[in-house]
């Protein structure tokens, strides 16, 4: 079986015959795995349990007197945060939308916006008063008067 690292969560060792869960751990129940062993981290010959550390980080590897133990054929689960989830709700709802098609633009696009006394002299052509006007350009009832006059003016 491998051991698991407390604390990082990482398997660095594996479990010997003389691996007994029964038993305060030392270093004859365990071996560090590859690549770590080939690298020649395994230099360690500490007997007691307080002695067994992570290659890694450092941790002890059995804080509470225990070697947390997996089984060989253990996957290791990576854990998503919330933002990961949400960008890969994303990435597969932008695949799964058909493609844009080019289309001619609107007449509506190709125009300049209409400034409000340009608005405004449109809705004086209509039968809307000038209260109605302002309500609708979003502008005074004054600013809407003034407008009038230089259109009768005009």
């Amino acid at each position: 079986m491998k051991v698991k690292c407390p604390s990082c969560k990482r398997l660095c060792f594996r479990t010997t015959d003389q691996f007994n869960p029964d038993v305060r751990p030392n270093r004859a129940m365990i071996e560090m795995l590859d690549p770590w062993a080939t690298w020649g981290w395994d230099k360690h010959d500490g007997f007691m349990s307080s002695d067994l550390a992570c290659p890694l980080c450092e941790a002890p590897l059995a804080p509470s007197g225990r070697l947390v133990v997996v089984p060989d054929d253990y996957q290791i689960v990576k854990v998503k945060t919330p933002e990961q989830i949400n960008q890969e709700k994303i990435d597969a709802e932008w695949d799964e939308e058909e493609p844009c098609k080019e289309t001619e633009p609107l007449p509506e696009q190709t125009q300049e916006p209409l400034s409000k006394a340009d608005q405004i002299r449109e809705y004086l052509k209509t039968d809307m008063s000038k209260a109605e006007i302002a309500r609708k350009v979003g502008c005074s009832s004054t600013y809407v008067g003034n407008v009038a006059k230089k259109v009768e003016h005009a």
